[in-house]
């Protein structure tokens, strides 16, 4: 089991890498988007959709959060200041984001998705995967895990 969890821990973080070997040209995107989790905000970036963020937390790396509105941590986000954001949606994580949080932005209007815990790197792909959906980034998800994979392959031997 131990073994598992090092090679899961290994690969997370091998993709979490990755962010700094794929482009980021973004075109003018009109999305604005909240983030609960540096995860999360990882993620975006990834996509290549880091100009859409206009919120995130005190724990994302400084040069994402510069410009950007910081809406307190992972586990208290200050809701006041997100609803002012009037973001479209506002993505976060189950594994790190209490669940009154999303209940009280959703019943103040505000559009949010909660991805998954994350067990396996399979439950990475998953979550990316389904925020490229969200984001309407699906195809550029899927290049990038294809990538991500045979890339492993060949670490992997």
């Amino acid at each position: 089991m131990k073994v598992k969890k090092k090679r899961c821990w290994w690969k997370m973080t091998f993709l979490a890498t990755l962010i700094l070997f794929f482009g980021s040209s973004i075109g003018a995107e009109t999305l604005k988007i909240v983030s609960l989790s540096p995860y999360v905000t990882e993620n975006i970036c990834l996509l290549g959709l880091e100009k859409s963020i206009v919120g995130l937390t005190v724990h994302d790396r400084e040069e994402i959060k510069r410009g950007r509105e910081v809406i307190g941590t992972l586990l208290e986000p200050n809701i006041e200041k997100i609803v002012s954001l009037k973001p479209d949606i506002v993505i976060g994580s189950k594994e790190g984001n209490r669940r009154e949080h999303i209940e009280k932005l959703n019943k103040l209007g505000v559009k949010t998705f909660t991805l998954e815990e994350l067990y396996t790197f399979e439950d990475i792909c998953k979550n990316f995967i389904t925020l490229g959906k969200i984001l309407n980034s699906q195809d550029k998800a899927e290049k990038i895990l294809g990538e991500v994979k045979t890339r492993l392959k060949k670490v992997e031997g």
